[in-house]
């Protein structure tokens, strides 16, 4: 696939508390979507998740 990476996106826990995000992309087509769940104190990633999404 062709990927394409121009967002990024931090967020504290505080602001994703409902587990919404809004994101928008520059322009349509293929991207992916990485969430890194961190420590709260060391900030060392304990687990990552990639999710495929088509902008329309």
């Amino acid at each position: 696939m062709d990927w394409k990476y121009p967002m990024h996106c931090h967020s504290e826990p505080s602001q994703t508390a409902t587990g919404e995000v809004l994101l928008r992309p520059p322009a349509p087509g293929k991207y992916r979507l990485t969430i890194d769940l961190e420590h709260w104190i060391t900030r060392r990633v304990l687990a990552r998740k990639e999710i495929p999404i088509i902008a329309a």
